[in-house]
């Protein structure tokens, strides 16, 4: 959002969440939840 709260981006997601085993559970505005392991390198 900028200044005067007009969207520039529409957000892909409502809800993002770590756990504190190092996960991050992030749920999509039509509820879908991806589960990202922190801990592992990413590629």
């Amino acid at each position: 959002m900028d200044k005067k709260g007009k969207v520039l981006i529409e957000p892909k997601h409502d809800k993002v969440e770590i756990t504190p085993d190092g996960k991050a559970i992030m749920t999509t505005v039509t509820g879908r939840q991806t589960i990202i392991d922190l801990k592992s390198p990413q590629k």
